[in-house]
């Protein structure tokens, strides 16, 4: 049996498969440098479906960590499947060679086949390279910062050098929607090195959900209310502010209409902007039609209360809040960000609107919460798209491309 997880030394987490294994110098490695740390458990579930068929396969995973949760129970869910853990203090920048150093070592001693990063790219790219892995793959999650804050690039921003030397060290880079690769493209990179692949559907408990009429109790809404929600958190690109403008029109208007907002507003960065928000709410009156809920582990009652979901944000990459409140049925507003035009059908599922633009964002909003047969008829073809995969497809989907790069990189050498 695996030794518990509390008994490991804490800079280095190390566990592999208790079953028999074949020998491990002629086993395939995969490592996945996630570079950060798990903020929920649900991290943890989602990658132990990715290397659910790995494991399958005979693969040895190893996941890389800036440090072990607080609660080694979280791990469970990877340790159980024999995921090897490593810790690697998290790069302080892209030219962080201290880092590099760190990551070549470990990739040295392990032999990984096929790496696989994320946000943090720059420096398990560099030390992938030095060392001579054959398959180096990038998920680009994001768009750029200047899109974000919806601005003009700076010629640094311009000239990308991280990212471009990123795009030049990846075997194959995965951008999370097509708004994603359109920007790279944009840029001059090469197209034929990316690859479209959404996030999956994640949304799980909604078989066990409380009903509409329990769920909008908790929240204090009543039949006769609209209840418009949105998930994310209070930060300026998740675009609360926007949203909040946009309601002050349709609450002007229609005395039923509610606001659900759910996410973390109390982290250092997010505390000014929600200062913000809540002094508009007293400017314009609305403070007793509002609600903000803080973070919750469990999103799916709060997605039962409301009547409308909306996407107000100034950027994204592929955003899962949106995907979570199609499978649960909500006719959604979005703006035109990350996959939103590749799920989202105006008129038939929800509308889309200008990112910015707190006219068009009320004007749609209004017209869900007035015409109660267009909101029902909304709701009734509120699906998630075929191109959205399951976790079990996207876990099998991403499996079968790193067989195939690798693969494809043997048979060159």
């Amino acid at each position: 049996m695996p030794p518990a997880a509390s008994s490991l030394p804490p800079s280095v987490f190390r566990l592999l498969p208790s079953g028999p294994m074949t020998d491990p110098r002629s086993q395939t490695v995969f490592l996945r440098y996630w570079g950060s740390h798990f903020k929920s458990q649900r991290h943890v579930e989602v990658l132990a479906r990715e290397f659910r068929p790995l494991v399958a396969c005979c693969w040895r995973c190893v996941l890389v960590l800036e440090r072990l949760p607080a609660d080694a129970s979280w791990l469970l869910p990877l340790t159980e499947l024999g995921v090897q853990i490593e810790c690697l203090p998290r790069p302080r920048s892209s030219r962080d060679w201290a880092a590099v150093w760190r990551a070549w070592r470990l990739y040295r001693r392990l032999r990984p086949d096929v790496v696989v990063c994320d946000n943090i790219h720059s420096v398990p790219l560099i030390a992938g390279a030095l060392a001579g892995v054959p398959v180096r793959v990038w998920f680009k999650r994001s768009m750029s910062s200047h899109y974000e804050q919806m601005r003009r690039p700076t010629l640094r921003e311009r000239l990308r050098f991280s990212e471009r030397l990123s795009a030049a060290l990846a075997t194959r880079i995965f951008a999370v929607s097509q708004a994603v690769k359109d920007e790279l493209v944009g840029l001059g990179f090469p197209a034929e090195k990316i690859v479209v692949r959404h996030n999956p559907r994640r949304l799980i408990g909604l078989d066990r959900a409380p009903d509409r009429a329990v769920a909008r109790e908790q929240w204090g809404y009543h039949d006769q209310h609209v209840v418009i929600g949105t998930v994310g958190h209070a930060v300026p690109v998740k675009g609360w502010d926007i949203l909040l403008e946009a309601f002050a029109r349709v609450a002007a208007v229609d005395q039923r209409a509610r606001l659900l907002l759910v996410g973390s507003y109390q982290a250092p960065g997010e505390q000014a902007h929600y200062l913000k928000l809540k002094e508009y709410l007293d400017a314009h009156g609305l403070g007793d039609r509002v609600q903000f809920t803080g973070h919750l582990t469990d999103i799916v009652p709060a997605l039962r209360a409301m009547d409308i979901f909306v996407l107000p944000s100034r950027s994204e990459g592929c955003p899962n809040a949106l995907v979570e409140a199609l499978q649960a049925g909500l006719p959604c507003v979005s703006s035109r960000v990350g996959h939103a035009s590749e799920v989202i059908q105006p008129g038939v599922n929800g509308f889309l609107v200008e990112r910015g633009r707190v006219d068009g964002l009320a004007e749609a909003l209004l017209k869900l919460v007035q015409d109660d047969a267009l909101r029902a008829k909304c709701a009734q073809h509120a699906v998630v798209p075929p191109c959205i995969p399951t976790l079990e497809e996207y876990a099998e989907q991403l499996a079968g491309d790193y067989e195939t790069l690798l693969s494809r990189c043997l048979r060159a050498l």
